[in-house]
């Protein structure tokens, strides 16, 4: 499944624009990526590109152009192939695990009520796994949505360097969701 996949890659990269999209595509440890860019126009051809290069990619559902924030726009996510997002939205989360798909909550942290606010919705949407931001929260925060909730934690948000990188996976993320395109080879020494 393709959550499994995630849990066996450290670094995931978060692509924010085509050039970031073309270079991804030649890094062999890659084999998940964070779409964060693009509209249902350009969709498509995104997905057949990532396929070709033996890649998966993810969508985050809130940062696709052109898409309605409903659940008809889940149906046509993945009529057009696409296999997992990434949401804010709890409603969105959970009609993707009702489509089939892997659905990826993402929180940002900002406090302790945050935090609460979180937990609540993920038991709500009860999605295959979470995001939270930034990746700099403290560690106990980490372990606290990791025991509460069982899912794969990734972090993302805030990561400048391979010393943020690591600091932010002793903390115990599965894995960090990073544009910092230099990060993206550390897959194999991680």
């Amino acid at each position: 499944m393709l959550i499994d996949l995630i849990n066996q890659q450290k670094v995931i990269p978060a692509l924010r624009n085509p050039e970031d999209f073309r270079e991804v595509l030649n890094i062999p440890s890659v084999k998940i990526m964070f779409l964060l860019f693009g509209d249902i126009n350009s969709l498509g051809d995104y997905l057949k590109h990532a396929r070709a290069s033996g890649k998966k990619l993810i969508v985050h559902f809130d940062l696709i152009e052109g898409l309605g924030k409903d659940e008809a726009a889940v149906k046509y996510l993945v009529k057009a192939g696409v296999e997992g997002i990434i949401t804010t939205k709890t409603s969105i989360a959970r009609q993707a695990k009702k489509e089939g798909i892997v659905a990826i909550q993402r929180l940002f942290i900002i406090d302790s009520e945050a935090v609460r606010s979180g937990l609540k919705q993920l038991a709500e949407s009860k999605p295959h796994g979470v995001e939270i931001l930034p990746a700099t929260v403290p560690a106990k925060i980490v372990r606290e949505i990791k025991e509460t909730c069982r899912l794969p934690v990734i972090g993302g948000g805030l990561i400048q360097g391979e010393d943020d990188l690591k600091e932010a996976l002793s903390k115990g993320f599965s894995a960090i969701s990073t544009n910092k395109t230099a990060l993206w080879f550390l897959n194999n020494v991680l």
